[in-house]
């Protein structure tokens, strides 16, 4: 009776240890699917900050771009505006001095 109780305490414990067996074996796939769903969210996540940092770039690059013209232009205006007023200076003293003559000629 003895010896057929240690008999089935060594199956129990047998069974025991294949079921452990078991649970790691699911544990372990359960650990490997998750470091694999790590990786791809860190990749993922490397590809999206390289994204952000090259469109940040870019939006630099636009903004510089953007001031550049905006300088340009004002200095554009600021010429054009000398030019005009230079312009309208030289047509009023043409036209003052077209008056002289005119008056010289009335005279």
């Amino acid at each position: 009776m003895n010896e057929e109780r240690l008999d089935y305490e060594i199956h129990v414990l047998r069974k025991h240890e294949e079921e452990i067996v078991l649970v790691k074996s699911e544990q372990k796939r359960k650990i490997t699917i998750l470091q694999d769903t790590i990786n791809k969210l860190r990749r993922k996540v490397r590809k999206t900050n390289a994204h952000i940092s090259r469109e940040e770039a870019s939006l630099h690059e636009n903004i510089n771009n953007i001031r550049y013209c905006c300088a340009c232009m004002m200095e554009a205006t600021a010429v054009t505006i000398w030019i005009f007023q230079g312009s309208i200076g030289k047509a009023a003293q043409q036209k003052a001095s077209l008056q002289r003559i005119y008056v010289q000629e009335k005279r």
